[in-house]
């Protein structure tokens, strides 16, 4: 059960990296991220989080309509993950404001010194719209994560609220999901980026579990575009 949650943590990237708008052809996206998680135990008594996360992901724009990329994830305890995966909006055009895009990915992941062929297949949703602040946007990510060797299937929905005000950027995510082994979950995820050079972003956040989840976590990363 564990060895799952670090698979779905890792294959899941940060708000600005993902959803449902297609990479503009000739594009890069790149960031890199380091998550620190513990009980709410562990926090309360000032004891330093033994559970760290490292991710890496790439998004690239093949073509108009077709978004390459891959995503990665290390943990302290040896486990990793390595997907390459392709997002291609649907309905263009009779969606209105609207944005619909498929996904489907393949790759490999080593849990409890085991590896195995992971298949992911998903649906996203985005839309924009106007704030006093600036520009805003609402995104929903939904995905199956299908583990061959185990023939286990994990399931995920991630909803993202987010405003551009100058060169800042403020989030707020609900992410939920279910697990092999595991009581469904839901964490509250406020995340805060700024822009600190043309194309290049900072970036923090906190982590709360709400449901099936006591953990609190605080991550830090940058995302590159160019």
């Amino acid at each position: 059960m564990r060895c799952l949650a670090f698979v779905l943590l890792v294959l899941w990237p940060s708000f600005a990296e993902a959803g449902a708008w297609p990479r503009e052809q000739g594009k890069v996206f790149l960031s890199f991220s380091a998550t620190a998680k513990a009980d709410r135990t562990t926090v309360r008594q000032a004891r330093f989080p033994q559970d760290y996360y490292y991710a890496a992901y790439l998004e690239y724009g093949l073509t108009p309509a077709l978004t390459v990329g891959v995503d990665a994830g290390y943990g302290t305890n040896g486990d990793h993950t390595v997907l390459a995966f392709a997002r291609h909006p649907v309905l263009q055009g009779r969606a209105g404001a609207n944005v619909f895009a498929l996904k489907a990915g393949a790759g490999t992941t080593r849990t409890g010194g085991q590896s195995q062929t992971l298949v992911m297949a998903g649906a996203d949703w985005g839309r924009g719209f106007d704030t006093i602040f600036g520009d805003g946007w609402l995104s929903l990510e939904t995905g199956l994560h299908y583990f061959t060797e185990r023939g286990e299937v994990a399931a995920k929905a991630d909803l993202t609220a987010g405003v551009k005000a100058g060169d800042m950027k403020f989030m707020l995510q609900l992410q939920s999901g279910k697990y092999p082994g595991g009581d469904p979950y839901l964490r509250l995820v406020p995340s805060i980026a700024r822009e600190v050079s043309a194309g290049q972003h900072v970036e923090v956040g906190l982590e709360a579990g709400l449901i099936g989840d006591d953990r609190i976590g605080v991550k830090v990363g940058a995302w590159l575009e160019f």
